[in-house]
């Protein structure tokens, strides 16, 4: 009999109709939702209950926090939520999902598919970004204070600038001065979104202080610790899925920063499902809704 999987949930609280179209998709007997609001988010702990829901998955919300795009703030969540998780039960899969995505496919193919490819690890990594992006890599290789900072966290035109002018600070004293603070270790990188078994959850939750201790003064690092965790480990590195971008996201980068997707583009959804992607993002029910509808009634 195939296991429970744990869906987790990082969502702004910004579009809570948006938010509850992806809870249906997955509100199914075999899963339990775990839902991480932005504590900056204005909704009460009383709205979110009254205004969101499952009728046949168990639904959780978990304890709030400030999630700033960017900051280490993003892992604290992540790790928060796969603790949660894997306190309440030994899932057989946790899929870490953004309120933004959604499923490509029914729920019955998805438990089929991950019960027949048990064992996998689905996480994404991009090597050829990593070794042609300067940038990526001094994310880990400068020492970057008060990493929750960034321009995004702003609404004014000081806020913005300050927040850019110490990021450049930082960039063209240390390149100056040369400092490299992972010269020669191994780090990796690829897309947060994942889906990982028992036993790399319970890895992950064990190595909770290295992260933080090695990942803390890096920005943008939600993007750099579990590929970095995983691969320095022989055991998972042999476990990773090799197809469909390793994780099972459709995200294209080629038409947006991700593209957000839209019924002129559904066609391209339909092959992303064919060929055996589970999930894609990002969607937004306020530009295009009719897009959502299709794929909930057309792939699901």
């Amino acid at each position: 009999m195939a296991g429970k999987h744990a869906y987790l949930i990082m969502d702004g609280g910004n579009n809570l109709v948006q938010l509850q179209q992806l809870i249906n998709t997955l509100d199914d007997s075999r899963n339990d939702i775990y839902l991480h609001i932005d504590k900056k988010s204005p909704c009460s702990d009383h709205d979110l209950k009254q205004k969101l829901s499952a009728k046949h998955a168990g639904f959780i919300l978990v304890p709030r926090m400030k999630v700033y795009w960017g900051g280490y703030s993003l892992v604290a969540c992540e790790l928060r939520l796969l603790k949660t998780a894997h306190q309440n039960y030994e899932y057989e899969y946790y899929h870490l999902l953004s309120g933004q995505d959604l499923p490509l496919q029914s729920q019955d193919y998805i438990h089929k598919f991950m019960s027949e490819h048990k064992g996998y690890e689905f996480i994404n990594f991009d090597d050829r970004k990593l070794q042609t992006d300067r940038q990526i890599r001094e994310r880990f290789s400068h020492y970057h204070i008060c990493s929750d900072v960034s321009f995004r966290r702003y609404h004014n035109v000081l806020g913005v600038f300050l927040a850019k002018a110490l990021r450049k600070l930082e960039e063209i004293s240390q390149r100056l001065l040369k400092i490299d603070k992972y010269k020669n270790k191994v780090i990796k990188y690829g897309s947060q979104w994942f889906s990982i078994d028992d036993d790399l959850a319970q890895y992950v939750i064990e190595h909770e202080k290295d992260i933080e201790k090695k990942f803390k003064n890096t920005i943008l690092c939600d993007e750099l610790f579990l590929q970095t965790l995983v691969y320095t480990n022989d055991n998972f590195r042999q476990r990773l899925y090799p197809q469909n971008d390793g994780n099972l996201r459709y995200i294209n980068w080629d038409l947006g920063l991700p593209f957000t997707w839209d019924s002129a583009h559904f066609n391209m959804l339909e092959e992303a499902s064919q060929k055996g992607y589970l999930f894609a993002r990002k969607f937004n029910s306020v530009e295009d809704q009719s897009v959502i509808w299709k794929v909930i009634n057309e792939l699901l």
